[in-house]
């Protein structure tokens, strides 16, 4: 019997009570959001769409591809690379592929000639004149990286379907517009991994491109995964150059420093740490990698966050300095002997490419005790950070970004 009362009792509930809780809930819901759409500043209005008339673009004429027998280039790696591009081109749209030479030679038919003259450029290194003859085409350049970019124009055009001169010229006077135009390294050192990638569960922001190459101990790198790497890495460069870009940002700076220019009497890694080791390891195994931009005209740019830290640094830091102050110059003079190093020890580099307001554990590498932390958090610290490092570019080292 006393189930059943209490049965009843619960059967019984006033519907209005529950009403009453379900409104009062919805009410404190709706406070919440309004006091932090009025903190965030968030609105809303309708949107105006456009009505949009969808039409096709009218065909256009494709140009026949020019007869190109042999192409005559100085025998310099990024001319030779874009003078293959041209050759590539022509192959593409089924044309006989050219031979590349240095010489013409007693070449029948139609020559691409490329010549290296002063006065023949502009005001960019890449200016270049190209001017069609009785003999075929040539193109003037008064620097190697001229001369490259006007044969990635002549491919790109060829590959296009456009005319190599506007019809009715034959002279024409060129330059990329934007000086500068940055390739990252995409998937060069990325494993191939569908089912991992399908699985979506990998939640690490790291981007080191060298972590199939890393051993935990001696000798530190895999060298058959280096090779595999560099493989990567030139064919991303070549297909880069051919895209129009002249520079590349490889991530990396603390994996290649010892910091044993800082010079003050106290060391950041003592004798027989494993940072030593390894910095001098990653320097001869991967420097020659990254060169390779450098060799084929591009611009070499590395990549850090900031603060980049490892265990003994951050250490090194706090003792000396009494912890990561950096708003003042004391803590960034360690960084600067860092960056003096880097340039040294990789003397083709261009510059530092520098993140700041990210970083922490997701970005560290697995196997590594190279970290980040975010403590470029003020103005005075930014200021303090560019000041220091571009004194370093002041001393003629590297146009640090």
């Amino acid at each position: 019997m006393a189930t059943d009362r209490h049965v009843s009792a619960a059967r019984g509930t006033r519907p209005w009570v529950v009403v009453a809780a379900v409104a009062g809930l919805l009410g404190v819901g709706a406070a919440v959001a309004y006091q932090v759409g009025v903190a965030l500043g968030l609105s809303f209005e309708p949107a105006d769409i456009p009505h949009e008339d969808l039409a096709a673009a009218a065909p256009r004429g494709v140009a026949a591809a020019p007869p190109i027998t042999r192409i005559v280039a100085p025998d310099d790696l990024p001319v030779r690379l874009a003078a293959r591009a041209v050759a590539d081109a022509l192959a593409g749209r089924g044309e006989p592929r050219p031979a590349v030479v240095d010489r013409p030679g007693a070449a029948r038919g139609p020559v691409l000639r490329v010549e290296l003259a002063g006065g023949a450029g502009g005001a960019s290194d890449e200016a270049y004149r190209l001017a069609r003859t009785p003999a075929g085409l040539v193109l003037r350049a008064a620097h190697p990286a001229g001369a490259a970019s006007g044969l990635y124009t002549v491919a790109d055009r060829i590959r296009s379907g456009d005319e190599v001169l506007p019809a009715g010229r034959n002279d024409e006077r060129g330059a990329p517009r934007l000086g500068l135009r940055l390739l990252d390294t995409g998937s060069v050192g990325l494993p191939d991994d569908p089912a991992g990638f399908a699985a979506g569960d990998d939640y690490s922001l790291n981007t080191d491109v060298v972590g199939p190459a890393v051993l935990a101990g001696p000798p530190y790198v895999d060298t058959a995964a280096v090779a595999r790497i560099a493989a990567q890495f030139r064919q991303l460069v070549d297909h880069g150059l051919t895209e129009g870009y002249n520079g590349v940002v490889v991530p990396g700076f603390l994996e290649y420093v010892t910091f044993a220019g800082i010079g003050d009497g106290h060391q950041v890694y003592p004798a027989g740490d494993v940072h030593l080791a390894r910095a001098k390891a990653m320097v001869a195994a991967f420097g020659p990698v990254w060169r390779y931009a450098h060799d084929a005209g591009m611009k070499v740019y590395f990549a850090t966050d900031m603060l980049a830290l490892s265990p003994p640094l951050q250490r090194y830091l706090q003792r000396r300095f009494g912890g990561l102050a950096t708003g003042g110059t004391r803590l960034w003079t360690v960084y600067q002997a860092g960056l003096r190093e880097l340039f040294t020890a990789l003397p083709y580099a261009d510059g530092l490419v520098v993140r700041v307001g990210e970083g922490g554990a997701a970005y560290r590498f697995p196997g590594w005790d190279y970290t980040s932390r975010i403590a470029v958090r003020t103005p005075a610290s930014v200021r303090a950070m560019l000041r220091a490092l571009l004194a370093v570019a002041g001393e003629g080292r590297c146009p640090t970004t």
